[in-house]
């Protein structure tokens, strides 16, 4: 992925996917809340959690994970795009 638009696009795209709300990549905004807005569920966060990893070939230490990265569409995109960063210099 080449820029935060991409990895905030392909994880529209995979929320869209693990919801089965195909309307749902339009309506998401950079504040939406991806628990208390979008309503994901516990095997829903870990199928989501897992095609991310998948998609952008990281691994996500639960252990050190902020999980107010979910507070906020954008913040869980950059974390994502830092991580991806990261583990391709390491």
């Amino acid at each position: 992925m080449s820029n935060n638009g991409d990895v905030k696009a392909k994880i529209k795209e995979l929320l869209a996917e693990v919801t089965g709300d195909t309307a749902l990549s339009g309506n998401l905004t950079d504040s939406s809340d991806l628990i208390n807005e979008i309503g994901l569920d516990s095997i829903q966060m870990i199928n989501f959690i897992l095609m991310v990893e998948d998609e952008f070939g990281i691994e996500i230490d639960f252990e050190n994970f902020d999980y107010t990265n979910f507070e906020r569409f954008d913040s869980f995109c950059q974390f994502v795009s830092e991580t991806v960063k990261y583990q391709t210099v390491s």
